[in-house]
């Protein structure tokens, strides 16, 4: 487990979605995640463009990184101490997001706190 810490908020990454991102060898598509992590940490919750509820799925939103213009889409639930990150699509055309999803909702109940 990986946690970002700020004045505000704790962001606590599970550590198979910290395998899942070390998947991703794109430099700059890491640091865009990086920063967004660092933007949740300050805040209780992100607009549009830059994380998203969603749809049909409650309590999980998606952090978009460079306002959605990256590709990565790290899933992420508010928990009592700040935030939660349980899993992200690395892949350019999303085919791992139905995945990243699915274990999203499994990781779900490990951080309520």
């Amino acid at each position: 487990m990986s946690t970002v810490a700020s004045m505000e908020h704790v962001v606590v990454w599970d550590s198979e979605a910290v395998r899942e991102f070390e998947e991703l060898k794109n430099v700059k598509e890491r640091k865009s995640v990086h920063i967004a992590v660092s933007f949740l940490a300050q805040t209780t919750t992100l607009p549009m463009p830059h994380a998203k509820k969603l749809k049909d799925e409650p309590g999980l939103f998606e952090l978009r990184p460079r306002s959605g213009k990256s590709y990565v889409r790290p899933i992420y639930r508010q928990t009592k101490g700040g935030f939660a990150i349980l899993a992200v699509s690395i892949k350019p055309d999303k085919a791992d997001f139905p995945k990243a999803l699915e274990n999203a909702r499994a990781r779900f109940a490990h951080h309520d706190d």
